[in-house]
Parts: structure tokens; C-alpha cells; sequence
């Protein structure tokens, strides 16, 4: 299977979830989402590919390709992302979850793989995993 391939599996996979969540007796509200991407190494541009799903945001699956650094904003109800580095350099991922403009949730993990995402019930703080 193709790195692309492996991503939009992982992140569809993750989305499905979500969904699930989003459709349960409770109503989570809106967050204002950040996910910010930059070298793991200070001063090294790397480029990578990502696919991030926002829920329900009517927004389809955004499968791209960028460099270093790479910000984007958005308000929905959840977030799944999958990022993966080209070369030997590492990527960090920083997720912020922002509700009433007060910080709900941060995530920050650094690797060549980054999976990302925020608990729906917001009962906890998002998750992330690197590989």
C-alpha cells in the first residue's frame, strides 16, 4: 500500500469515528480548531503529506501536500488529521482546541508519522500518536 493510500485509510478510518460520536445523545459544541505543523528540526523546511477531516463541518476529507511551516484554522464539532514527512527529518504537530475563547485541549507530538485528533465529548484532552 502507497504512503497516500495508508493515510486516507488511517484518516477515514478515524473520521468514521467520529461520526459516530458526533450522532450520540450529546451535543458537544463548536470548537475553533488550530493545527499548526513545523520541522522538527529548528530552521529545516520539510515537506509533508496530510489528510484532515472536520466533522460535521460539511467539509470534505483535505488530502495535501506542503512545507514546513503550515498552519490552518477551522470551527467544527471534531477533528481527525493524519500527517507523514518526507526524508529524514521529523515533523511536530501542535493541535489547539479553542471553545469561548478559552483553551480546551492541546496536543503536541513530534515524529515522521502524526496522527491527531480531539474527543468529540470533550471529556478529555485530544489525542495523538506518532510512528
Amino acid at each position: 500500500m502507497t504512503r497516500r493510500a495508508t493515510l486516507l485509510t488511517a484518516v477515514v478510518m478515524l473520521g468514521a469515528g467520529l461520526s459516530i460520536l458526533v450522532a450520540s445523545e450529546v451535543t458537544p459544541q463548536p470548537t475553533e480548531y488550530l493545527i499548526r505543523v513545523t520541522s522538527a528540526t529548528p530552521g529545516t523546511e520539510v515537506k509533508f503529506d496530510a489528510a484532515i477531516l472536520f466533522r460535521p463541518a460539511n467539509e470534505p476529507l483535505q488530502t495535501f501536500s506542503r512545507k514546513t511551516p503550515y498552519e490552518l484554522r477551522s470551527t467544527a464539532l471534531a477533528t481527525s488529521a493524519m500527517f507523514t514527512a518526507h526524508g529524514p527529518v521529523g515533523i511536530q504537530v501542535e493541535l489547539v482546541g479553542m471553545q469561548g475563547g478559552k483553551q480546551r485541549t492541546r496536543s503536541t507530538a513530534t515524529g515522521h508519522a502524526v496522527v491527531v485528533g480531539d474527543n468529540v465529548l470533550g471529556k478529555a484532552a485530544g489525542y495523538i500518536t506518532t510512528f
